[in-house]
């Protein structure tokens, strides 16, 4: 069976000030590889370019980034399609079907930690009996 996604030789630079400064490489020859059902987890320092590889991979960063590189997806029927070098419209389409319906806070229960917004309580925070926020060592208790 063939990987869900297998990227390979992932490269993104930003232009930086200047024609004759060289650009801002944030990602260098990044290479992966996620079977169906399995969970990937990027871990890195603060602007080691964990974000920029997400956004790379669902072709979500700003026009004057260049990204080379293979971003094969299988999808359902298995095919290895290069998100590169889908249409845009093609690209949105994919990125609507296959994205989380809620986000972890959601699924995790903001209200079991004290932390985050639910359902229905957007810029609320959690608060004590007194009204006032509750310390570190009262969250989840």
């Amino acid at each position: 069976m063939p990987p869900l996604l297998d990227v390979r030789h992932l490269t993104v630079e930003f232009p930086t000030r200047g024609p004759a400064a060289p650009p801002l490489t944030a990602v260098r020859d990044l290479s992966l590889t996620i079977a169906s059902r399995e969970v990937l987890g990027l871990v890195g320092e603060s602007g080691s370019g964990k974000s920029v590889t997400s956004l790379a991979l669902m072709r979500l960063l700003a026009p004057q980034a260049r990204v080379v590189g293979e971003l094969l997806f299988a999808g359902r029927n298995g095919s290895g399609r290069d998100l590169l070098r889908l249409p845009d419209e093609e690209m949105r389409n994919l990125r609507g079907r296959h994205r989380a319906d809620r986000n972890v806070l959601q699924v995790a229960g903001p209200e079991s930690t004290g932390w985050g917004t639910g359902p229905g309580r957007a810029g609320q925070e959690k608060r004590n009996a007194d009204g006032n926020r509750p310390q570190a060592s009262e969250v989840g208790s």
